[in-house]
Formats: C-alpha cells, structure tokens, sequence
C-alpha cells in the first residue's frame, strides 16, 4: 500500500522551526557563508547525495542484512532531509518518498545480535520523526507512534538503553543511548501527544 501518496498535512507537523530552519537552498548559503563553507564542499555534499541516490534499492531501502537496514535506511533518509529534501523535491522527491514509504511498511524488531535491531529501531525512529516534521505527512504519525511507545516504554530507569532495549539498569550503552535520545528529541520536536516522552 502506497501510504505516502494518500496523505494530508497535520499543522501540528510544522511546530519546530528549529527542524526545518536552515535546510532551504537559502538557509544553507547563509549558513556556508556564515560558517566559512564553501562552493567545493556543497558540489561534494550533492554528489553524495546523488551516489545514495542511485544505489538505493527499488524497495526505497539501503543494505544487505536484515537487522541493519532499517537504520541504514533511516540514516540515509535523515540525510536527504537535513538537506531539505522533501517529497516535493524535484531531484530527490521520490528517493525521500520511497524510502518513507520503506520505513512505514518495516515491522518493529529491536532484537537481534550486538544490538543491531535495537540501533536501526531507534535511527528509524529518528528519521520518521523528522520526515514527519518536515513533511507533515498524516501516514507516517501512526508508525512513529508504535515506533516511539516502544522507546518510552523501554527506557532503563537510570534513562539509558541497552541492546533489545533490555531494561536491566546492570547494562547500558552510550552509542545505542545517544541514537535513542535523538530519536526522542525529534520525536519530541513533531509536536504530537506522546504519552511519557516528555
């Protein structure tokens, strides 16, 4: 089912600023400007994009295994849209909308060996949470719902996480913990009713 194309725009979507400021064609000049950039690394930046591009798989994902490839593709996702790419985007519109469209159609599995479901989980979560913010598309709130419940619900009490999100406070990783307060920020950031994020 093709979720992405039957969509309406949740006002809700547009509450940060902060998410979408800057990633224009404009707000990247004033920022390469501002920041000392140049010319030569904005062409590099877009071949970058243009290489993720063309060895996206027909499905809209990147990767081989299974556990990885919906961070892969999450991660991939976030960078089209740190970009200012959209769905709308004349270039990379239907990169950004396939791998959406990827993503929303992925089950939830935060198991799997040396954490890989839980790392791809919360990057995925991640990438949803802003592709929902940039885009306001209605189809992506209810899998960033299940996918953020899953965050909340699973956090240690010390507020770290650990592989397969296993609660016991005796283990934790940083990385895995970092990915994961980043998917709660830009889930946090979309303006919708999560119940215990905040």
């Amino acid at each position: 089912v093709d979720m992405v194309s039957e969509i309406t725009v949740s006002p809700s979507a547009f509450s940060s600023a902060n998410v979408t400021g800057g990633r224009g064609a404009a707000g990247r000049a004033g920022s390469v400007s501002k920041y000392g950039g140049n010319i030569k690394g904005q062409q590099n930046l877009l071949k970058a994009l243009v290489w993720l591009q063309k060895v996206q798989k027909p499905d809209g994902s990147w990767g081989e295994d299974k556990g990885t490839t919906p961070g892969l593709t999450g991660l991939a996702l976030l960078t089209f849209l740190a970009h200012g790419e959209t769905i709308h985007s004349k270039k990379f519109g239907k990169t950004v909308k396939d791998a959406i469209q990827w993503l929303l159609n992925d089950t939830i599995n935060f198991g799997g060996g040396g954490g890989k479901g839980s790392y791809s989980h919360s990057i995925k979560t991640y990438a949803l949470a802003e592709a929902y913010t940039m885009t306001g598309l209605s189809s992506i709130e209810g899998k960033l719902m299940e996918c953020i419940k899953a965050v909340v619900n699973n956090q240690q009490s010390a507020g770290a996480f650990h592989y397969g999100y296993n609660k016991d406070p005796k283990e934790e990783d940083l990385s895995l913990s970092g990915w994961t307060f980043q998917a709660m920020k830009a889930a946090y950031s979309t303006g919708l009713e999560i119940p215990g994020l905040e």
